[in-house]
C-alpha cells in the first residue's frame, strides 16, 4: 500500500475542513459528514474551534482510496494561525490548495502560494463555492 500526505490549505473560511469531512465520509472512513455550522465535525474537535467555527489547530486524518493510505492534514486558514500551517509543510507529498469562488484569491491565499512554491510543494487548486453568489 502506497503512503501519501496531502494537505489542506487556504483562506480561513474556505471550506479546508468541509473538503476534509467530505472526503473522509465518501471514503468510508466516517459514517456521517460533519458540518461546522452544526459543531458536529470530526476534525475541528477543540471548543476554542466548535466555538469560534474555524480550525485553530491543524488536524490529521487518515483514509484509504485505491490501495493508497492518504493522509489528510486540515490546517487552519486564519492568517493568526499561518506558523501551525507553515509547521506540516515538511511532512507534505502534494496539497490541495482551495480558492473561495465568492471571495477570489486572497492576501493570505497569496502567502501560501509563495510558500508552498518555494518549497516546491506540488499543489491541486480547488475552487470552492461555486455554486454560491458572491457577497
Amino acid at each position: 500500500m502506497k503512503k501519501i500526505n496531502i494537505g489542506i490549505l487556504a483562506s480561513v473560511d474556505s471550506g479546508k475542513t468541509t473538503l476534509s469531512e467530505s472526503m473522509l465520509y465518501i471514503s468510508g472512513s466516517i459514517k456521517q459528514r460533519g458540518k461546522v455550522d452544526n459543531k458536529d465535525t470530526v476534525l475541528d474537535n477543540y471548543e476554542v474551534e466548535r466555538n469560534r467555527g474555524i480550525t485553530v489547530f491543524s488536524k490529521i486524518c487518515e483514509l484509504t482510496y485505491n490501495d493508497n493510505l492518504v493522509t489528510i492534514i486540515d490546517t487552519p486558514g486564519h492568517v493568526d494561525f499561518t506558523v501551525e500551517t507553515e509547521y506540516v509543510l515538511n511532512v507534505l507529498d502534494a496539497c490541495i490548495l482551495l480558492i473561495d469562488a465568492t471571495s477570489f484569491v486572497t492576501g493570505q491565499t497569496k502567502t501560501l502560494w509563495d510558500i508552498l512554491d518555494k518549497m516546491d510543494i506540488p499543489v491541486f487548486l480547488f475552487v470552492n463555492k461555486i455554486d454560491l453568489d458572491k457577497n
